[in-house]
Formats: structure tokens, C-alpha cells, sequence
């Protein structure tokens, strides 16, 4: 990997409240794949004004909690940097979380946004709303890291692809070029002309009612490292709203991370 001239930019969006572990591995492992360098963006949402008595505690707040975060993030930066040899670039911000993460993307164009999923007992992985301010402000590559299914800990991955093979992409392509044979298809929608060969596995599922289920069990079967799908499929389709919630009920059931990529 070379260090001085990384090919790619990688935005990570970490919470250390939320998130789970396995967003700076995936990234990490991303990285290490597309010669990436890391920008990670931690943000600490202060509570509002009203609950203070007034703007010098506010201000002792918001500088008490930046520090504590920066000395955190910088605690498994270190870690990384010492286990990996892999530079990180550290952003530690206090303030509201969706205009912080908007003025980062615009000021950064990062090549991929990586996001990690809430602790929550009833977490929905691309049905939140940081997800979708992402995927409509964002103009590269978003990846929904799993959770215990991390990149990081497999050597070799194998892809997965949602109603045809994304090769128009460059790290698309490198991470074809360096997965294993054969890459596996998913399709859902009728009448997709993707062609086949040799080195594609296609399964049908365009008349399944469960689908996600199916798919799911497909994806453990075929040990899927990383699904893959084009970003018009979950914002213009006609019927995107059934097409996110079966993605939705598959990274679930599988924990398996989600790339997004853009049509371009």
C-alpha cells in the first residue's frame, strides 16, 4: 500500500456512543484492498441550549466533550496506526450531527462514506436516516459495514451483486479483480438482461414472495463477504420501497455489509 499517494478517500462516520466496532475494521480493510486513506469523523451531538443555565456552561460543555471524544477516537486511532501501518486522519466535532456530516462530504468529496450500525434492539441498516442523507448528498460510494460478519477478518472475499455485476466502477473492479471466482448474482427484477458467464453464479429470485429469506440463506451458502448494488435501485425504481426492504430484511438476517454504488 502506498501511503504518500493513496488512490481513494474513505469517510468514516464513527460514533462512539452508537456504533458498532465493526466500521473502522471494514474500513480499515477496504483500505488496505484500494490503497485508501482514512478520514475519520466523530461527532459528539451537544444537548440544547434551554438545558444550561447559560452560554458559558454551554461552552465549557461543548469543550469538555470535544476532548474527551478526540482522546477516545485517538486511543484506537493509535491502535490501528501501530497494528495496521495505515495513516488516519482524525476529525473530532461537537455540534448537529446532520449539518456537521453534510459540510464534511461537501469540503472532503470522499471516494466511499462507511457507516456502522446503531446498537439498537430494532435497528433498520439502510432504513435510517443517516443512510439516507448520505446516499442523497453523497456522489461516490456508501458502505453499510456488517456487524459480526466484518471484511477484516476474512482474507478472501467473495462478492455479491444485486441485479447485475457492477464493472463500470474502478473500485469496482479492483475488488472483482481480487475476489474470489465464481461472483455471485442475486436477481429481482424481471426482465434483467444481465449477461452471464462463467465466473457469475446467477440465482433467480424475480417470482420469490420471500426473497429475502431466500437470498439470505443463498448468501450464507455461497459465504458472500460483501453485497453490492447500484444506488438508482434504491432511489428511482418504481417499486423501491419493496426492493430497500428486502436489502433491508437480508443484511439482517446475514449481518453481511453493503456497498452502494453510484451510476456512474
Amino acid at each position: 500500500m502506498n501511503h504518500i499517494y493513496p488512490s481513494y478517500r474513505i469517510l468514516v462516520l464513527y460514533n462512539s456512543e452508537s456504533s458498532d466496532s465493526s466500521v473502522l475494521s471494514d474500513a480499515v480493510a477496504i483500505a488496505k484492498k484500494i490503497n485508501g486513506a482514512i478520514d475519520l469523523l466523530s461527532v459528539y451531538p451537544y444537548k440544547a441550549e434551554s438545558t444550561y443555565s447559560n452560554q458559558l456552561t454551554l461552552m465549557r460543555s461543548i469543550k469538555s466533550s470535544k476532548e474527551r471524544l478526540k482522546s477516545e477516537i485517538n486511543t484506537i486511532i493509535d491502535t490501528i496506526e501501530d497494528e495496521e501501518n495505515l495513516p488516519i486522519i482524525n476529525s473530532s466535532r461537537v455540534g448537529e450531527v446532520t449539518h456537521v456530516v453534510l459540510e464534511h462530504i461537501k469540503r472532503t468529496a470522499p471516494d466511499i462514506v462507511v457507516l456502522g450500525k446503531k446498537k439498537t434492539r430494532t435497528f433498520a441498516p439502510i432504513q435510517n436516516s443517516i443512510f439516507d442523507l448520505v446516499l442523497n448528498n453523497h456522489n461516490g460510494i456508501t458502505l453499510v459495514s456488517g456487524e459480526k460478519k466484518s471484511l477484516f477478518e476474512q482474507l478472501h472475499w467473495s462478492l455479491g451483486f444485486v441485479d447485475r455485476v457492477i464493472d463500470n466502477n474502478s473500485i469496482a473492479k479492483v475488488l472483482i479483480k481480487n475476489s474470489v471466482v465464481p461472483t455471485t448474482l442475486f436477481q429481482l427484477t424481471p426482465q434483467c438482461n444481465e449477461r452471464i458467464n462463467k465466473k457469475v453464479l446467477l440465482y433467480d429470485f424475480q417470482e420469490n414472495t420471500n426473497s429475502s429469506l431466500n437470498i439470505s440463506q443463498y448468501i450464507t451458502k455461497n459465504k458472500v463477504s460483501l453485497l453490492c448494488v447500484d444506488r438508482d435501485s434504491l432511489l428511482k425504481r418504481q417499486d423501491k420501497h419493496k426492493y430497500k426492504r428486502i436489502l433491508n430484511n437480508t443484511l439482517i438476517n446475514t449481518e453481511t455489509p453493503l456497498m452502494v454504488f453510484p451510476n456512474k
